[in-house]
């Protein structure tokens, strides 16, 4: 028996098939009309999140409205950040909290591209251009 897994949390480079999945999702929800995109596995919130900068729906996590409806609501600072698509912005707001926590801010810059904006499979303005090709997979050389 072969068994095919489609995992969303997949490392770089990012797999044609994700970008292409992750386009015709957010095409299928803006020609139904939805109000939300609703995410129920945290990577691929944190993957498609910023695209609602740029869809006529919001994208949120389940979690988000377990929470509403228990009234409990909290700002998802993540999507916030990176809605914004500027590094230099998002350091801005946290900087502050990263020096009192003993962080060198180069290294929390470091860490917001390649986590934050670094994890963007498909370019935010991708509507009306066809997915971008995957960058080649890095070759690893392990001597003996």
């Amino acid at each position: 028996m072969t068994l095919k897994l489609l995992l969303c949390n997949s490392l770089a480079p990012v797999p044609a098939y994700k970008r292409e999945l992750h386009a015709r999702e957010l095409e299928a929800a803006a020609t139904a009309g939805v109000d939300y995109l609703v995410g129920i596995y945290h990577a691929c919130h944190r993957e498609l999140c910023a695209h609602e900068a740029t869809s006529p729906f919001k994208v949120v996590n389940f979690l988000e409205l377990v929470g509403e409806a228990m009234g409990v609501e909290k700002v998802d600072l993540f999507k916030q950040w990176k809605m914004m698509q500027d590094v230099d912005r998002v350091l801005a707001e946290v900087a502050t909290h990263a020096t009192a926590a003993g962080l060198d801010l180069e290294s929390v810059r470091e860490v917001l591209l390649a986590n934050m904006l670094g994890e963007q499979p498909l370019p935010i303005d991708f509507r009306g251009k066809p997915p971008p090709e995957p960058e080649a997979a890095p070759v690893r050389v392990i001597s003996e």
